[in-house]
Parts: C-alpha cells; structure tokens; sequence
C-alpha cells in the first residue's frame, strides 16, 4: 500500500484556526475599543460643552453654547441627543448663617435659573452643570440576533450612555434672568 501525503492539510487546519481566533477574540475586541472610544466622545462632548455653557453671560447664552457645542462633538458612530440639560451648583463659600436663617449653609444646591434667584458671591460661587445623552452605535450590530439574544446595548442594539460634567461659571451674575 502506498502512504498518503499529508502536507497540504496544515494549511487547511491554519486556516480554520485563524479565522476562530479573528472570530472569536479580534473581532469583538475591536467592537468593545469602538465602543470605548464613543463613550469617551460622549463623555468629551459633556465637557467641553460644560466648559461652553459656563463661559455664557445668560442663562439662555450658556443653553445654546452647550447644545452647539454637544452636536458638533456627534461623530461616526455617535449621536448627541438635543437638547442637552443645564443647571447649575450653587456651592457655599463657607459655613455662613445666612441672615435670618438658623442654620448654616452645609452643601450644595442645584437650581434651575428663576427670575427672583439672587446671585450673591460673596456666599457661593457657580457651577454649570450639564448633562449630555448620546448613542454609541457598535462597529458592527448583530441586530439578526435580537430574536435569539433579545436587547444587548452594544451588541444588537446601540448603546445609549449618559455623561455629566460641571465647569466654573465665568459670568454668574447672568445666572438670575
């Protein structure tokens, strides 16, 4: 009988394992690095709008500037929704008694701006704080697998992230309109 040569089947073998490996661990490493960088561009489109809206000298200025400022951080894979939320801290300088008040001023508020809001600096200093919603869209969704898997954010669905950043108000006293 004559032996078989078998030398081509190492190259069929190889070729099975790379595409395991590429299947299995390169392919989803690349989806989570891609889902990583649009989270860190949601969370970079929360900062530099926060660093926008406290630049602002009113309350509508510094709304306008965040939302301008959120959608042209929306890239690629990622959606900003809009509006973006704006508030603000207003955070105890110290331990004061307020006049009339009985108890001394311990933590933070966070306050909408209202007409009768009075800004006072010598007590608190301003923050804005904004709030930015944005939907991160996978290098590639398996959205054939919903049935199978159901709703995966990140997987068979986008996945929707939420940053909040806060920056010094530049201009508080705009802050009461």
């Amino acid at each position: 009988m004559r032996r078989r040569n078998n030398h081509g089947l190492e190259l069929v073998e190889l070729a099975v394992a790379i595409f395991a490996i590429f299947f299995f661990v390169v392919f989803p490493l690349l989806d989570l690095a891609t889902l990583w960088m649009g989270v860190n561009s949601v969370s970079n489109a929360a900062r530099c709008a926060a660093g926008a809206a406290g630049k602002g000298a009113t309350y509508l200025f510094a709304q306008t500037k965040a939302n301008e400022t959120a959608s042209a951080l929306s890239t690629g894979g990622v959606k900003i929704k809009l509006p973006v939320t704006v508030k603000y801290w207003q955070v105890p300088i110290t331990k004061k008694t307020l006049p009339g008040a009985d108890k001394p001023l311990e933590r933070a508020q966070i306050f909408p701006p209202v007409p009768d809001e009075t800004i006072d600096t010598t007590l608190y200093f301003y923050q804005t704080q904004v709030t930015v919603t944005g939907s991160v869209t996978p290098l590639v969704t398996l959205s054939n697998l919903k049935g199978i898997f159901g709703n995966i954010p990140g997987v068979t669905e986008p996945l929707v992230y939420t940053a909040i950043s806060t920056a010094h108000c530049e201009q508080p006293v705009g802050l009461g309109l």
